[in-house]
C-alpha cells in the first residue's frame, strides 16, 4: 500500500507542476483581451464554430484552453471601443480556430475584433470534405457566413466598423481569401497539373480520390467576390 500512496503523491506533485507550468505561460497579449467561442451556421446548415478575439476592459487571466495553448484572456469580457475593425482568419487543411492564436492575439490587442471559423469538413477533427470539388468553394462561402455573423449576430457587433473588414489566409486558406477578393481559380487544370507533377498536394487529393482530379471534373461550386473585404494577406 505505501508504494501506492507515494505514486498518488508523485502523480499530484506532477499534476501541479504542470498546471503551474502551463498557467505561468499562458498566452497574453500587450493589452487586455477579450475571447469568446461560439457556435454559427455555416451556408449548408452545419454547425460552425467561430473563435473570437477583441480588446475587452476585462480583467484577463489563464483561464482559457484553446486546443493545447492556455489563453490569458477575459472570456466574454465587454468590448472596449467602437468602429474597430474587423479581421477574419481562414485556417489551412486540417487546422482549426486555434490554428493563428498569436496573430489574433496580437490583433485583438492592437484594437481589432478578430473572427475565425474551423472550417466544418476541413479541420482536425473532421475530414469528411477532404478532396470534395466543392471543398474550396464551401470554404469561402463560410468564411463569407463569418463575416455575416460578426456582423450581423455576434453580441458586440454594434462596436464594429463595417467599412473596415479586412481577411487573412494560410495555404488553403491563402486560397480561400484570394477567391473572395477576386482571384479565379482555374480548377480544371488541377488534374492535368497533377498528372505532369504529381506533387504532394497531388498525392493528398489521390488519396482522398478526389473529384477534382477527375476528367471531366464535377461541379466546383461558384466563386464570388465579398466587397466588404478591403485588405487581405
Amino acid at each position: 500500500m505505501k508504494w501506492i500512496v507515494r505514486l498518488s503523491a508523485v502523480l499530484v506533485v506532477v499534476v501541479a507542476a504542470i498546471v503551474l507550468y502551463a498557467v505561468a505561460t499562458a498566452r497574453g497579449a500587450e493589452n487586455p483581451v477579450g475571447f469568446e467561442a461560439v457556435q454559427a451556421a455555416a451556408p449548408d446548415g452545419r454547425p460552425m464554430a467561430l473563435g473570437i478575439w477583441y480588446p475587452t476592459s476585462g480583467s484577463p487571466r489563464p483561464t482559457t484552453l484553446l486546443g493545447a495553448t492556455l489563453l490569458k484572456v477575459a472570456p466574454a469580457g465587454p468590448v472596449l471601443g467602437s468602429a474597430l475593425p474587423l479581421v477574419v482568419i481562414s485556417h489551412g487543411n486540417g487546422g482549426g480556430v486555434a490554428s493563428h492564436v498569436d496573430l489574433a492575439m496580437a490583433l485583438a490587442s492592437a484594437g481589432y475584433v478578430v473572427a475565425a471559423p474551423m472550417h466544418p469538413g476541413d479541420n482536425f477533427a473532421d475530414q469528411s470534405a477532404a478532396g470534395s470539388p466543392t471543398l474550396f468553394s464551401d470554404r469561402a462561402r463560410q468564411l463569407r457566413a463569418s463575416i455575416d455573423y460578426m456582423l450581423d449576430h455576434w453580441q458586440g457587433h454594434d462596436h464594429i466598423d463595417a467599412t473596415r473588414v479586412g481577411a487573412f489566409g494560410l495555404s488553403a486558406g491563402g486560397f480561400t481569401v484570394l477567391t473572395l477578393i477576386g482571384g479565379k481559380p482555374d480548377m480544371a487544370s488541377i488534374a492535368s497539373h497533377c498528372a505532369a507533377h504529381p506533387e504532394f498536394v497531388c498525392a493528398a487529393l489521390q488519396y482522398a480520390h478526389s473529384g477534382l482530379l477527375e476528367t471531366p471534373m464535377g461541379d466546383v461550386g461558384e466563386f464570388a467576390v465579398d466587397p466588404r473585404i478591403k485588405a487581405a494577406v
